[in-house]
């Protein structure tokens, strides 16, 4: 069946990286966004393996961001 190959493709976990910011110093540093099979969403950033989000479901399936943190890299540093 055609639309059960779609769901299993769609619900692979999966690694996005990108751009997060530069420091004062002028280092690079990148995101990392890791979504496991249920749609749980990890953010890390390369400054020091900080948490950036975590977004995890509720015993009703609502997910919510359970991480306090900073909106940019200014925050952090």
């Amino acid at each position: 069946n055609s639309m059960l190959l779609v769901a299993e493709i769609a619900a692979k976990p999966k690694i996005k990286k990108e751009l997060y910011g530069r420091t004062g110093d002028g280092k690079t540093v990148e995101l990392y966004t890791l979504t496991n099979s249920k749609g749980a969403t990890a953010k890390i950033i390369t400054f020091g393996g900080i948490v950036t989000s975590l977004k995890m479901p509720d015993k009703n399936g609502k997910f919510g961001d359970v991480v306090i943190g900073y909106d940019s890299l200014n925050g952090y540093e």
